[in-house]
């Protein structure tokens, strides 16, 4: 994520993984200078990040179940 889309996001009041992957798409769309693209694609990446946290995986990690 460059600074001018984290600057966007902390001015529209999104600032921790959980509200960026799971705050409503359309106040998601609200953020002025994001892309829907860009938001699609840091919301995925934010909810990943939460679900390994959750597993008490690494990023990379495989599940060899």
């Amino acid at each position: 994520m460059d600074e001018r889309l984290a600057q966007a996001l902390v001015a529209a009041e999104i600032v921790t993984l959980e509200e960026l992957a799971y705050v409503p798409m359309d106040e998601l769309l609200a953020v002025r200078g994001a892309s829907e693209d860009e938001l699609q694609l840091f919301r995925k990446r934010a909810r990943e990040h939460l679900l390994r946290d959750v597993m008490g995986r690494a990023p990379g990690d495989q599940d060899h179940a």
